[in-house]
């Protein structure tokens, strides 16, 4: 997993260690001093500091994969609404208030629809979603 870059997850309680709402870091192999826990690994964030999260250690996931795209995950029946490209690549952004409307990261980050409407995010087809309101926060569901 080293080298996949993340951002804060649905359990995040860890302040502004990583710079703050949505800044990105590095997953990285651990040190020979470091720590080793189960379900847990090592990010390298952007704004210099290093620090061991949960993945999976009871039941908490405190990180979430900034894009899906680079690892080749491909949404085949769906179209970005905000750019028209089809396949959608990456994390599909789903639109909660309306009918049918989805976007590829590209254009959710970019404001290409309501910033106010609440959005679901599905890293893969098939995998778990999270849902984001219009400040982009996590809300666990």
């Amino acid at each position: 997993m080293s080298g996949i870059r993340v951002v804060r997850g649905p359990d995040w309680n860890w302040g502004v260690q990583d710079g703050g709402e949505g800044h990105v870091g590095t997953i990285v192999f651990p040190k020979e001093t470091d720590e080793l826990k189960s379900n847990a690994t090592f990010v390298n964030w952007d704004k210099g500091l290093r620090a061991n999260y949960r993945t999976g250690h009871g039941q908490k996931f405190d990180l979430l994969v900034f894009d899906t795209a680079p690892a080749g995950i491909t949404h085949s029946t769906v179209q970005c609404d905000g750019c028209q490209c089809a396949p959608l690549r990456g994390m599909r952004w789903k639109c909660n208030d309306c009918n049918n409307y989805d976007l590829c990261s590209a254009c959710y980050m970019s404001d290409k629809h309501d910033k106010s409407h609440t959005f679901m995010r599905f890293d893969a087809p098939h995998l778990d979603w999270y849902v984001y309101d219009e400040s982009r926060l996590c809300i666990k569901v």
